[in-house]
């Protein structure tokens, strides 16, 4: 019944293909121009060469860590790197059909609520999205997630149940924070269906503890050693009862690349809609307030990817708040709905215009800054280092994909081992206990620590300075991006 409703659509709405379409082909414009693949990425597509080699899902050969949040999708990965498609590829190619599928998804909802061109109009606000662009291009697993999510809701929207629960189990597969989306779907599934809930419930439910069982069989823990590892590093960085209140407000509510004050004031007139109108899209506006309101409490720091998949839940309620006033302003002016919708167009592609720039502009100097300084590291380690040499390094992602060399991870991401360390105050002296615990080969320090190390540690007997990469991209302290390389000394 769902692909025969589809398929009726296809012939009826002319925007039911062009809204996806658009949505791959300016990220796949955006791509080409700024090939960014984001650093944490290149984990994962490290998990995802092992296993497609036949070394096992593992960072380092022979260690089963669970240092990737998304397992399922370096799996994945796994599978199209052992068809010959690389992983920047195959990730590229996954995340732009999540994104088309999502604005599909955004657009399908408001269309019952306006007419299709207007419709159109404010999906576009997905479309041009900065940080959904950004973080679709990047490797990371994020659209992909998003778009689980998104079907999840859109299918409970629909009343299909069993769909709605398969997905929402789904998400939690791809990451761990997608429990929340099985709880808010299951939730809201008890209320509409009661005890006949528990029916459906079961084929998600097994399939999602199968996924667990592995997980413990395989690398002895079913929680990601990477979660455990961020939580201890960061869990001093604020005494706050709300530790990212401020940065959740400014980054997501008030301006910048994902909002701004005027759509956040739509967004709680989409709500009013939503309430007032009884329109079956509650669930994802509680799992909207959910979901900050962890990140809020969260003593890790935020990384911009953690904003980006409740997006489509706030770009789609703040189009009914559009969709609302505009419909009240046609009503009005009834002789001038043709200059209202050019109106709303131009407004929509001025503000997308603006926060897509000032994103770009970011994405260029990041995309520079790893071709000048993490990338020629990986490449110079892996050309100057024996095939069993160690390296000890933070961040791991784009050195330790191109050096292709044992990784000590000074985050503990994909290093158990120095776990408890890190429940030290952060500083050279208990980095350095991490260093003398392993005693690896090669350093890779950055220059605003050095004089910190030099000071307060062995560096200088221990290590003898090879070579240094500097920042040349970033306007502030070149200090905090360059690089340095250490040699361990023959003694």
């Amino acid at each position: 019944m769902m692909l025969k409703n589809s398929l009726l659509n296809l012939g009826k709405d002319k925007y039911y293909l062009f809204i996806p379409f658009l949505t791959i082909l300016v990220r796949a414009i955006i791509h080409h121009f700024i090939p960014l693949t984001y650093e944490d990425a290149y984990i994962t597509f490290r998990y995802a060469e092992n296993l497609a080699n036949g070394n096992g899902l593992v960072y380092n050969l022979g260690e089963k860590v669970y240092g990737t949040t998304t397992p399922i999708f370096a799996i994945i990965l796994a599978f199209f790197k052992y068809l010959g498609i690389s992983c920047i590829t195959s990730s590229l190619i996954i995340n732009l059909i999540s994104e088309s599928i999502t604005t599909l998804v955004v657009y399908k909802v408001l269309i019952r609520y306006s007419d299709s061109l207007a419709s159109v109009i404010v999906s576009l606000l997905f479309v041009f999205s900065p940080s959904n662009i950004s973080w679709s291009i990047q490797g990371m697993e994020t659209a992909f997630f998003g778009a689980i999510i998104a079907l999840s809701f859109y299918n409970l929207y629909k009343k299909y149940y069993f769909f709605s629960l398969l997905f929402a189990f789904m998400s939690a597969i791809i990451r761990i924070d997608g429990l929340s989306v099985v709880f808010v779907i299951s939730s809201f599934v008890f209320i509409e269906r009661r005890l006949s809930s528990i029916k459906i419930l079961l084929i998600p439910l097994f399939i999602f503890l199968a996924w667990l069982v592995f997980l413990q069989i395989y690398f002895g823990n079913f929680l990601p050693n990477s979660m455990i590892a961020k939580l201890i590093l960061y869990s001093g960085h604020s005494s706050s009862v709300l530790p990212n209140f401020n940065i959740v407000l400014s980054k997501f509510f008030l301006a910048g690349y994902y909002s701004s004050t005027i759509l956040t004031s739509l967004f709680f007139i989409g709500i009013y809609v939503v309430l007032k109108k009884n329109i079956r899209l509650l669930p994802m506006i509680v799992w909207f307030f959910i979901y900050f309101t962890a990140l809020v409490m969260s003593k890790t720091l935020l990384h911009g990817w953690y904003l980006v998949p409740p997006l489509f839940v706030y770009i789609t309620v703040s189009g009914l708040g559009i969709v609302y006033i505009f419909t009240l302003l046609c009503n009005k002016f009834l002789n001038f709905t043709k200059y209202i919708k050019y109106t709303l167009f131009i407004i929509v592609i001025l503000f997308s215009s603006l926060t897509l720039k000032l994103k770009l502009n970011q994405m260029l100097k990041e995309f520079l800054y790893e071709q000048t300084v993490r990338k020629p590291i990986g490449n110079y380690l892996n050309a100057v280092t024996a095939v069993k040499s160690t390296i000890f390094l933070e961040p791991i992602g784009v050195i330790g994909y191109f050096a292709n060399r044992y990784i000590y991870d000074d985050a503990a991401l994909i290093s158990p081992v120095f776990l408890e360390i890190n429940r030290l105050p952060y500083n050279a002296i208990s980095v350095y206990k991490k260093i003398d615990l392993v005693q690896p080969d090669y350093l890779a320090l950055r220059d605003r620590d050095l004089e910190e190390f030099y000071n307060s540690t062995k560096l200088s007997e221990d290590y003898q300075l090879m070579k240094n990469f500097k920042d040349s991209i970033f306007g502030r302290d070149k200090l905090d991006l360059s690089m340095t390389i250490f040699k361990r000394k023959i003694k």
